[in-house]
């Protein structure tokens, strides 16, 4: 009986964070291609999402560490990039933070409304990308492999 009954509150708690649709912590994830300079840097420490395949539907939220040297300013910016057929997305208040020069913590999230590839970027006054890096499933990460995000 208490095994059934552990079996059941266990079922009604994977069921109401599926409804809820609340990232869950710890999901496994792989970083991509990536190009930093002047010694700016993000570092991946955490990733929940509601499920772990990084999909259309997903919520995704990533925790870090980041260094930015470049300017006195920046974005850190959570993206996906996705096929241009889809078009552009508008942005939400979360997937987006200031950091100033220096280092510090970030947490930032996205909805996926679309297949594609996250990233995580730096963007500069000019809007030029200061630095990117790119995470998601092992297959997500051999799919983009040969990109050369240097020119993003």
């Amino acid at each position: 009986m208490k095994t059934a009954l552990g079996l059941a509150v266990g079922l009604l708690v994977t069921v109401s964070l599926g409804i809820a649709g609340e990232p869950v912590p710890g999901i496994a994830f792989v970083l991509g291609p990536k190009h930093f300079s002047d010694g700016n840097a993000i570092a991946i420490e955490q990733v929940a999402a509601t499920s772990p395949n990084f999909a259309a539907g997903d919520k995704v939220t990533v925790r870090g560490r980041y260094t930015f040297t470049s300017e006195e300013k920046a974005q850190l910016c959570l993206y996906l990039t996705t096929a241009a057929s889809v078009g552009p997305e508008s942005n939400s208040a979360t997937q987006i933070t200031e950091v100033r020069k220096g280092s510090g913590v970030f947490e930032l999230t996205k909805t996926l409304k679309h297949p594609g590839h996250l990233h995580l970027s730096f963007y500069g006054s000019s809007g030029k990308c200061l630095g990117t890096v790119y995470f998601g499933t092992e297959q997500q990460m051999k799919e983009i492999s040969h990109w050369d995000v240097r020119t993003y």
